[in-house]
């Protein structure tokens, strides 16, 4: 595996406007959850960016979106704790 430095290898910072859905057919919790997407917390309205996921353990890691001046601070949740819902993105 190539290891890249973290400050470099990041996409363009910018958030991804997915519609994340509950679907009761799937039995996935991450459902329609992306690398990029853009969703809200069960115990918080602000939005957060989806930076990872891992499906394997439930868990996924995000950030608060939009970015601070200096960049926002990568923390995990369980997928459990994501709101499958859109996110309103403000205005770029």
């Amino acid at each position: 595996m190539d290891s890249a430095p973290t400050t470099a290898a990041v996409q363009p910072e910018r958030c991804v406007s997915r519609q994340v859905r509950n679907h009761a057919s799937n039995s996935g919790s991450s459902m329609h959850l992306h690398q990029g997407d853009c969703v809200h917390l069960s115990c918080d309205p602000s939005v957060y960016q989806v930076i990872a996921i891992d499906e394997h353990h439930d868990r996924c890691w995000v950030r608060r979106w939009p970015l601070e001046r200096h960049g926002s601070p990568v923390f995990e949740v369980s997928l459990a704790s994501i709101d499958f819902r859109d996110a309103a993105l403000p205005a770029a």
